[in-house]
């Protein structure tokens, strides 16, 4: 028996794919079905509930890594659907974090060189939000402004998505959770005596926050080569603070950005549109409720300035014999 294989072409950014199976559209509608939206509107709500708590830091630690967790998502599927909409697993499966950050990149400046399968001579977050949410039509009340307020939510989300102390941060929280919880504050005080540091009463504080996190990254030496393949590195300490509420409100919006981009999907593949359904927003300013509340001092870092000139410069083949020597003895 000879198995009757589909295969399915795409790009990931500018990679191509080629995906084989037997039957290539029920396992794209699967994949689309089994997106629960409404899962980062309940990590937001059950998160929101310990702010106040004995668990407030690590109340909002969760919040922030579900933030950055649901703007990947979003932005993974936006991209699917741009480059992919036949083959949004085959899609999300081969994609790799620093490839959607690139394409998201690319859609917020308006490049005119991403490969797309929705005919498009122009990509854009207003372009894309328009073709989406057309299918409000006779609901919204305005399908203009709000295909506008969606894009201006996507192209603002971005700025997070993309912001390397964000990444950075969100590595960080994932990946053994090496970012400690609590926000951090600045306080400047004049010296009485150069080189002294000025005593607490007479500092005065710039910002703080009760909420954040602070976590180790990895950097360049200056004058060293800038290379992964070179051994020597040094490490920074960063910190950037946040309001819960801010998160709570942005993890609402993913959610139901989700829901229509998930809707337009199920529309490309074959579904009916009257039974695809699509959320808005009636107050448009509700919008921008995920910077609704400030933060005095968002972001900052603590280091050792040094440079190559400080430090012994060993190559790989000496680094290797050193540790060699040491396990021998």
């Amino acid at each position: 028996m000879t198995l009757q294989l589909q295969c399915v072409m795409f790009k990931v950014d500018s990679t191509p794919y080629c995906v084989w199976d037997l039957d290539l559209h029920e396992n794209n509608m699967e994949f689309i079905n089994s997106v629960n939206p409404n899962y980062f509107k309940y990590l937001a709500q059950a998160h929101i509930e310990h702010i106040e708590g004995d668990d407030k830091l690590l109340a909002s630690m969760a919040l922030k890594t579900a933030y950055y967790h649901g703007l990947e998502t979003l932005f993974s599927l936006l991209c699917s659907t741009i480059q992919a909409p036949n083959c949004v697993y085959g899609w999300i499966l081969k994609s790799r974090p620093h490839q959607v950050r690139n394409l998201v990149e690319k859609i917020e400046g308006g490049s005119r060189d991403i490969f797309n399968m929705l005919g498009m001579k122009y990509i854009s977050w207003y372009e894309v939000s328009k073709r989406i949410h057309a299918y409000l039509k006779g609901k919204a009340k305005d399908e203009e402004e709000t295909a506008r307020s969606f894009s201006d939510l996507w192209s603002r989300f971005c700025g997070d998505f993309i912001d390397e102390m964000q990444v950075s941060e969100y590595n960080s929280i994932k990946h053994g959770f090496r970012a400690s919880p609590g926000g951090f504050g600045f306080a400047v005080g004049l010296e009485s005596t150069p080189g002294v540091q000025a005593p607490p009463e007479k500092m005065h504080i710039v910002g703080r926050s009760e909420f954040g996190s602070s976590f180790l990254t990895v950097k360049d030496i200056d004058g060293a080569p800038c290379s992964r393949s070179h051994p020597h590195f040094r490490v920074v300490r960063k910190s950037i603070n946040w309001v819960p509420e801010n998160l709570v409100n942005g993890l609402v919006l993913i959610s139901m950005s989700i829901n229509n981009v998930l809707s337009y999907l199920k529309i490309l593949n074959g579904e009916d549109p009257t039974t695809c359904l699509f959320k808005f927003i009636k107050n448009s300013e509700d919008f921008h409720k995920p910077w609704e509340k400030p933060v005095d001092v968002i972001s900052g870092s603590t280091e050792i300035i040094f440079s190559a000139e400080n430090i012994s410069r060993f190559t790989k083949e000496e680094i290797l014999d050193k540790l060699q020597k040491k396990y021998d003895n």
